[in-house]
């Protein structure tokens, strides 16, 4: 069976049909089970159904090869979507009245596809040292996937993007760059299109969703207005603040780093100014997005969960909030908790029609509960760590609670509410999106009022979050992954704005339309920016910061050829996992080798490497010249079996060694 999925799933035209299935049954899904405009269900539909099918496919993935999961969990979603639109069958609908293209909606889907994955192709900005040996490994059927440095440790983390584009990268005999662009700029031109129907719903107002559409897109924080500020005032806030990571990489102090370049690996040939990148709530069109599937997935929940009443929408919703877990935990555990106390409320009011919904709701948040901590991530981790005292996690949290109450910048580092300098940066960062907050608060309440609970619990997440000012939460020595829970309150209002405020500004008055609109370019501004820059990425290409051509053909050669259990050892430790989807056994986390690593890097002797459990040898000129002529000669004894080699013109060359002769 696998060998017949082989065959027919090589190349574009596999890749077309694998899509066409999983497409097709979400829009059937869709259109048959759930009573939304037509208008909107073929591209709901599209969303339904990468979704559903990934979040299958990680079932599958643990028991059958990868290639055949990805295909059954396609055929599947496509079958599933057939079974539910047989009653519509029977009623001999025309073919336009039942799937109707509104020709906007793929003018715009393909038209931002096409630019954001030019775009996409020239940029490396997402730490590829992680994303790229992740997306081969489960490629390659490791899922759930390991810690690709050190394959005996789990990675109990989020990874439901490196899933769906490392089906991409098998389906679609992509290379996993191309895989990563691939799914980049899918997710997020789909998600784009999604909140432009999500506003228009709402507010019944084409042009207000197109606003919205993108407002989501381009707005952020006005970092860039400390531009404006005298250098003496720069001085005193860079005295105060400590920044951190690229932001300290930026510039020796924070009036340098505000006109240079953003220090982040990868950008396009122009690169992105520090002043106009942020630490909160930053544009989505940033390196065309990166946590577009956990938005993809919170926008498909936000469409649907409302108008999810009877037993089979109910459990849709369910698989989508079950992915959510996969991507993004702690709006997950928020938001299905709201969810819940929500239904248990409603349970204890007099409506008999409401509290059986109440009910469904309920048990199916329930099961969602029980799977999430089976499907593989974090929660099951949690679950491991309880009852398997032997379990090895990759992550390690501490939890501390702090006062005065601060945020977590990624950029310019703690910043305390209570300090008045702190503050003003902490307002800049957040830029006037903030202050759509206390109408974001008011419309959850209303939403609450008129029985919208989505809505409600959603801007409910935002309050949670809030909470985290108090909490300061490490991992690997790292403290900025609270920093994604402090800004909810950004992300929520980010979203909300544009409906919010078109009912608010309709009896306001002139001036106060031109104000809310100077506002409102004031966020955008910076995305603007961004985006500009980003275009020159189309002129150039690139393989990725460590991927050669070289690279490529001998990954064209054995990439998940060599044993299964076999290791690479190679001065670039994510270079041979990703190229040969093999583990290199080389770190304690994603930052720091092992000790054993650096020794066998350093003094290198293929006996003792043998030894230490390494089975091949990968390596560069670059290594090469750092050699001396004994350590040289050591790499070709007579125990070694050189596999192969590349080389081009520069005299630069790759070479990959069998050492297991050498034990």
């Amino acid at each position: 069976m696998s060998g017949f999925i082989q065959n027919i799933s090589s190349g574009s035209i596999g890749f077309l049909v694998w899509c066409f299935l999983w497409g097709g049954g979400g829009i059937l899904l869709v259109r048959s089970i759930f009573k939304v405009e037509k208008s909107e269900f073929l591209i709901i539909g599209l969303a339904a159904g990468i979704i559903t099918e990934s979040w299958i496919a990680n079932i599958l993935g643990r028991f059958l090869d990868p290639l055949l999961a990805f295909w059954l969990a396609a055929c599947i979603t496509f079958g599933c979507g057939i079974l539910a639109c047989l009653p519509l069958a029977k009623k001999k609908i025309p073919f336009k009245e039942m799937f109707p293209i509104v020709t906007w909606q793929w003018v715009m889907f393909f038209v931002l596809f096409y630019v954001f994955y030019m775009v996409a192709r020239g940029m490396s900005i997402w730490d590829e040292f992680k994303t790229f040996p992740l997306v081969s490994m489960i490629a390659s059927g490791d899922i759930p996937p390991h810690f690709p440095y050190d394959v005996s440790v789990v990675l109990d983390e989020h990874y439901l993007r490196y899933l769906i584009a490392a089906q991409f990268m098998r389906v679609g005999d992509l290379y996993p760059w191309t895989a990563l662009a691939f799914l980049q700029s899918f997710t997020l031109s789909l998600s784009t299109v999604l909140v432009i129907i999500w506003v228009q719903r709402i507010t019944k107002n084409l042009f207000a969703g197109f606003a919205g559409g993108v407002f989501h897109l381009l707005a952020g924080g006005t970092r860039w207005l400390l531009l404006l500020f005298p250098p003496s005032l720069i001085n005193k806030i860079d005295s105060v603040i400590q920044r951190v990571g690229s932001g300290l990489n930026s510039g020796t102090d924070l009036h340098t780093a505000l006109i240079s370049p953003w220090a982040a690996q990868g950008m396009a040939p122009i690169s992105i100014p520090f002043a106009f990148t942020n630490g909160l709530i930053k544009p989505s069109a940033l390196g065309v997005g990166w946590d577009n599937i956990s938005f993809l997935i919170l926008i498909l929940v936000l469409l649907l969960y409302d108008k999810a009443k009877e037993p089979k929408t109910i459990a849709l919703v369910g698989v989508f909030l079950a992915a959510l877990g996969l991507m993004d935990e702690m709006t997950f555990a928020f938001l299905s908790g709201l969810l819940i106390l929500i239904h248990l409320f409603q349970l204890r009011k007099k409506n008999e029609a409401g509290k059986k919904e109440a009910r469904l709701r309920l048990v199916m948040l329930v099961c969602v509960w029980v799977i999430v901590f089976l499907q593989g991530g974090f929660f099951t981790a949690i679950a491991n760590n309880v009852f398997n005292p032997t379990y090895s996690s990759y992550h390690n949290f501490q939890v501390d609670f702090v006062f005065p109450p601060s945020f977590v910048d990624p950029h310019l580092g703690e910043l305390q509410i209570t300090n008045p300098i702190h503050l003003l940066v902490l307002i800049l960062e957040c830029g006037p999106i903030a202050l759509a907050f206390p109408l974001v608060l008011i419309w959850g309440w209303k939403s609450w009022k008129n029985r919208r609970y989505i809505d409600a619990a959603y801007i409910g997440t935002a309050i949670l979050g809030l909470a985290f000012c108090f909490v300061q939460i490490t991992s690997k020595g790292i403290n900025t992954a609270v920093n994604r829970v402090q800004n909810d309150f950004l992300e929520v209002s980010l979203l909300f704005a544009v409906p919010v405020l078109f009912y608010w500004l309709r009896d306001r008055s002139q001036v106060m339309k031109i104000k809310v609109g100077l506002l409102a370019f004031l966020a955008l501004f910076g995305g603007m920016v961004v985006l500009g820059t980003e275009l020159s990425g189309i002129q150039e290409p690139e393989l990725g910061l460590f991927i050669t051509e070289m690279d490529v053909r001998m990954m064209d050669k054995y990439w998940n050829k060599l044993e299964k259990d076999a290791t690479v050892l190679d001065p670039n430790i994510p270079r041979s996992i990703t190229l040969f989807a093999r583990s290199g056994n080389s770190s304690v986390d994603f930052y720091e080798p092992t000790q054993e690593w650096e020794n066998l890097i350093y003094d290198p002797d293929p006996q003792v490497m043998a030894q230490a459990g390494y089975d091949y040898l990968y390596y560069d000129r670059e290594y090469w010249k750092t050699l001396t002529p004994k350590e040289q000669n050591l790499l070709t004894s007579s125990c070694i079996t050189i596999m192969n080699e590349e080389s081009e013109w520069t005299g630069d060359f790759r070479v990959l060694l069998d050492i297991r002769g050498c034990r």
